[in-house]
């Protein structure tokens, strides 16, 4: 797996505006508080065709709340489209 993937153990805020990217996918588990800030760090760095997760996002009330406001975010992009699994709400 370590050809696939670069895990890093740092404090989130300091550590992903400093990544340099390219990315073919992205998964944010985090301060629920911090997901906008994050989504905006590496989306310019995310290969077309990538992926962006994001857990325990749900766009029922009080689920996406606890993001600051992070589906919201993404909801608005327009060439985006946001995804959720009912399955885990």
């Amino acid at each position: 797996m370590a050809r696939f993937v670069d895990a890093r153990l740092a404090d989130a805020h300091e550590l992903v505006p400093r990544l340099e990217g390219p990315f073919d996918f992205v998964f944010i588990d985090a301060d629920k508080d911090w997901y906008t800030r994050y989504a905006q760090a590496v989306l310019p760095r995310l290969v077309k065709g990538g992926c962006l997760t994001a857990h325990n996002v749900s766009p029922r009330r009080g689920r996406w709340q606890m993001t600051g406001g992070f589906y919201e975010y993404v909801s608005g992009l327009p060439t985006w489209t946001p995804r959720s699994s009912p399955e885990c709400w």
